[in-house]
This record gives C-alpha cells, structure tokens and sequence, in this order.
C-alpha cells in the first residue's frame, strides 16, 4: 500500500516535469 502510494507520487513528479 505505502509502495503503490509513493510510485504514484513519483510518477506524478516525473510527469510535471516532463511538462
């Protein structure tokens, strides 16, 4: 659950800054 949490948040980070 805590994994899945944080990969998301990184994908998140990864995207934004990407854009």
């Amino acid at each position: 659950p805590k994994d899945h949490l944080e990969f998301e948040i990184v994908r998140e980070t990864i995207r934004r800054k990407l854009e």
